[in-house]
């Protein structure tokens, strides 16, 4: 599964891609980010909101792009099946990696964090874990959840 995690209104981050409104502006490569080319201030800020939170270097492109679509505040982008940032930005900070994650680690992950999971979040959460949809959210009180 692709999992997308909104870090902001209209930014994403896609495996390493860094994604503004719907353009894959950067790349996270290691410790660095990698700009593809100088969008708009809003992206600029973007790519340095994710060099922030996660401690990264920017590799800085004179490259020049085009980027008007978004322009003139029209209504944030809604990416389909995204983590919702608080709970992304956990995530990411925890160091977990979907690709490789086990069991054990996302239900110790989303025991710690079950008062920030979100509907949508725990909807995507039962999908990478391979739950049956009736599996209760972790965040209802009448059920005593504990890690594996």
């Amino acid at each position: 599964m692709n999992i997308t995690f909104q870090i902001a209104d209209n930014l994403f981050i896609q495996k390493n891609k860094v994604i503004s409104y719907e353009t894959h502006v950067a790349n996270i490569v290691g410790n660095s980010i990698i700009e593809l080319g100088k969008y708009s201030r809003t992206t600029g800020k973007h790519i340095h909101k994710i060099a922030q939170y996660f401690k990264l270097n920017i590799v800085r492109s004179d490259d020049r792009k085009v980027f008007y679509k978004y322009e003139m505040g029209i209504e944030p982008f809604r990416m389909k099946n995204a983590l919702k940032p608080k709970i992304s930005i956990e995530l990411i900070r925890a160091g977990i990696d979907l690709t490789k994650a086990t069991s054990q680690d996302l239900w110790t992950f989303v025991i710690e964090n079950k008062d920030n999971i979100s509907k949508q979040d725990w909807d995507i959460f039962k999908e990478i874990m391979d739950l049956p949809e009736n599996t209760p959210n972790p965040k209802l009180q009448k059920f005593k959840w504990e890690s594996l």
